[in-house]
């Protein structure tokens, strides 16, 4: 699980390229990414980080690190991919909305 976030992750950033930031910041030269692992998920930065998570609750075995790893992640990653949500409706308008009818968050066809 570990081994498919990190490529999930990775082929994320690949996609991104010069597009990817630390920090939320949208400029009128930013491009919506539609390409690679973006053609069939929103947020596979997110989704990998999220299965790479889950693969390290798994193996230490412990209900307390699933909760304090897993669980505490994931509500700041929902809050921060609504946020990046937000900023992109606002800076690409229709074109964003149009690709998230199309395109799901972290599963492709699924959510």
């Amino acid at each position: 699980m570990i081994a498919l976030g990190l490529i999930v992750h990775a082929a994320g950033m690949r996609a991104l390229m010069s597009e990817w930031a630390v920090y939320i910041h949208i400029t009128d030269k930013s491009k919506l990414v539609q390409r690679g692992i973006f053609k069939v998920i929103r947020h596979p930065i997110y989704c990998g980080l999220i299965l790479e998570l889950k693969g390290f609750s798994i193996a230490l075995s412990n209900w307390i690190s699933f909760l304090v790893i897993l669980l505490a992640n994931v509500v700041s990653i929902l809050y921060r991919m609504k946020t990046e949500e937000n900023a992109r409706i606002k800076n690409f308008g229709y074109a964003y909305l149009q690709y998230m009818a199309t395109t799901k968050r972290f599963i492709p066809y699924i959510i």
